[in-house]
């Protein structure tokens, strides 16, 4: 995402207006990090950001290390989001990792976390259209602006993006060996 650029893409926090449509994207990990953003979508109340931009308000990455996982159990992160969400927040959605509803020999990620009062729908992990999508979000409008925008209060996210590097093999796609966690 060489079109980054942190005076342009990283707001200090206000006040989001409780209208706005907020949502969260989840991916999931475990001995891989795992990561949750907190998004609204912007109806151009707030001066500098514009009508449709999403912003991320808040994250949470679970790792320990570089590239490890904190081994959480998944109704544990459950546990964990809806206590990182002021009372009274309204959740619009949250979309997660598609691998949260594979079932083996028991119930799913998707399944306990639910259970645990964290309902997700499967997200599109269209990885080089998602790509695409982000990149023309940074990009933005020519008239209004980037249109994805980051509270200064996510510092892992605002490192991972400018770290991210395309993948050798697949050059429209990013390196899935690199700390993708909050970028997927």
């Amino acid at each position: 995402f060489d079109c980054w650029n942190a005076a342009r893409h990283v707001i200090r926090p206000v006040e989001l207006p409780a209208h706005w449509t907020r949502f969260t994207a989840f991916d999931w990990g475990s001995a891989r990090p795992f990561g949750v953003l907190w998004f609204a979508v912007s109806d151009g109340e707030l001066t500098g950001i514009p009508r449709g931009a999403l912003v991320v308000y808040r994250e949470w990455y679970g790792a320990s290390a570089p590239n490890v996982g904190l081994k959480m159990r998944s109704d544990d992160i459950a546990s964990g989001i809806r206590a990182r969400e002021a009372k009274g927040e309204k959740i619009s959605y949250r979309v997660g990792d598609p691998a949260c509803w594979k079932a083996e020999d028991g119930p799913s990620i998707a399944e306990k976390m639910a259970q645990a009062g964290v309902h997700m729908n499967p997200a599109d992990n269209s990885r080089i259209t998602g790509w695409e999508q982000t990149r023309a979000r940074l990009i933005g409008e020519e008239d209004a602006g980037p249109m994805l925008l980051t509270f200064s209060t996510c510092p892992n996210l605002i490192g991972a993006i400018p770290a991210m590097q395309h993948d050798e093999h697949k050059p429209e796609d990013i390196d899935t060996e690199s700390e993708d966690h909050l970028i997927d």
